[in-house]
């Protein structure tokens, strides 16, 4: 470099130090440097052209801007950055509108119930009520709601509760409840000294513990065959043949069975005799009441010799007919119909009518329901005479046929039955007479084959009975 070195655009902060020499320098000025050149006191070339600034050089002063160059071609696009630092939490957006109610959940599992709760003290006692209205009677007296539904008492109706005594005045009664035997028997746990009305045996009853025991009318009878234990609880007289049913005291309501006796048969295919009346029921007696027991009619006798109705049984008011005798061919009679009577006589062979049952015997007088009609005939064969339970078997063309059926009785403590229509035999002629109908149970003689006799009728029978404790 030569000290006359041309330095331009240095501006007026360059000192140039040239011969000794500091001089400003500006643009476009032309300096000698042969002592060096120093910028603010900063050596920057030495006396010998050594360069001792920095490297860099001194900035120039800015140019002036040049012409915009025309715009080069869009480079390709470089490859991408790294992902940059994520930046700070922007601030929250506004509150978004509520969302539409979802559907109910299930209810759940019910909780285990809380421990009780300390009992709270106890409120305070309320005022007393106003005193009831006053009840009337005096003392001892037992005290009732009269028909105003007033309470009331009565000087005639007292309980001492010192003596434990219940007394009923003058002009007061006690009404005792009413009882028939069963319903009496059907009692149970009944304490020691239970009173009751037994209507069945019209008797006032105290229960002594095991028993029941009438007092003020203790009844007590005789007569028949008696017995104590045929029937549980009763007494029972039964009467074969007559008698008296003899009252010693009181009086009772008693059940009976009466029997009417049976009709003869007839003979020679003749009809079967007619069964006794048959009654049943109660009635009270308080006096001997006389007995009267049928004895059984006879049948009819092959040849020419005709047979007899039943005849009656009666006890007291009650009475049972005889049966009707059964129709017979040569009986004695041209009448080949039976006869009537409690039960109607079945008709003999050859045609006739049975006879009419519920009538006095011999009869057309009629009498209370007891029996049935005997069954009537067409044929050469006799028909079955009426019994307590139903008519006579009409008579078939030929074979034998049953009588109406008896009725069963258990006055005695046994089933039984009594009063059975005679049945009819038209087989074996010449083999034998009929079969009499059982001694007291008023059946019916049974019919003769041919040319045979009738069977006589069975004997009536009384029976009677009431509670042993009557």
């Amino acid at each position: 470099m030569t000290k006359a070195t041309e330095l331009a655009q240095l501006g007026g902060l360059v000192n140039v130090t040239g011969s000794g020499t500091a001089t400003k320098v500006g643009i476009g000025t032309t300096v000698d440097i042969s002592g060096g050149l120093s910028i603010k006191g900063t050596p920057v070339i030495s006396n010998t052209g050594v360069w001792q600034g920095s490297s860099a050089g001194i900035q120039g002063a800015q140019g002036t801007g040049g012409t915009q160059g025309t715009t080069g071609t869009q480079g390709t696009t470089g490859p991408q950055g790294t992902q940059g630092i994520t930046g700070s939490q922007g601030i929250t957006g506004t509150q978004g509108a509520t969302g539409t109610q979802g559907t109910q959940g299930a209810t759940g599992t019910q909780g285990t119930t809380g421990t009780t709760g300390t009992q709270g003290t106890t409120g305070t006692t309320g005022t007393q009520g106003t005193s009831g209205a006053t009840v009337g009677g005096t003392a001892n007296q037992v005290v009732y709601k009269n028909g105003s539904n007033v309470t009331s008492g009565d000087a005639g109706f007292t309980f001492n509760d010192s003596t434990n005594v219940i007394q009923v005045g003058d002009q007061h009664r006690f009404g005792m409840g009413t009882f028939t035997t069963a319903q009496r028997d059907a009692l149970t746990s009944t304490a020691t000294g239970t009173v009751i009305w037994n209507s069945t045996t019209s008797t006032a009853q105290v229960f002594n513990g095991s028993t029941w025991t009438s007092f003020g009318n203790q009844f007590t009878a005789s007569g028949g065959t008696e017995s104590t234990t045929s029937r549980s609880g009763f007494k029972v007289h039964t009467f074969t043949s007559p008698g008296t049913f003899t009252v010693s005291s009181g009086s009772a309501t008693v059940e009976y069975l009466v029997v009417g006796s049976g009709g003869g048969a007839g003979g020679n295919r003749g009809g079967g005799g007619g069964a006794g009346g048959m009654r049943t029921g109660t009635m009270f007696v308080a006096t001997s009441q006389p007995i009267t027991v049928g004895g059984g009619g006879a049948g009819s006798i092959y040849p020419g010799v005709a047979g007899e109705n039943g005849n009656q049984s009666i006890f007291g008011t009650i009475t049972s007919e005889g049966g009707g005798l059964g129709g017979g061919n040569g009986d004695g009679s041209a009448n080949y119909g039976g006869r009537n009577g409690g039960s109607g006589g079945g008709a003999g062979s050859g045609p006739g009518s049975g006879g009419n049952g519920n009538r006095v015997a011999g009869t057309s007088t009629p009498v209370p329901t007891q029996g049935n009609d005997g069954g009537s005939s067409g044929s050469p064969a006799g028909a079955g005479g009426g019994g307590a339970g139903g008519a006579g078997t009409p008579a078939p063309p030929g074979g034998n046929v049953p009588g109406g059926p008896g009725s069963a009785s258990s006055i005695n403590g046994t089933s039984t039955t009594y009063a059975a229509g005679g049945p009819s035999v038209t087989t074996g002629d010449g083999s034998g007479g009929g079969t009499a109908g059982t001694p007291n149970t008023g059946n019916g003689g049974q019919g003769g084959s041919g040319n045979t006799s009738g069977g006589a009728g069975g004997s009536g029978i009384v029976i009677i009975a009431y509670p042993s404790a009557a």
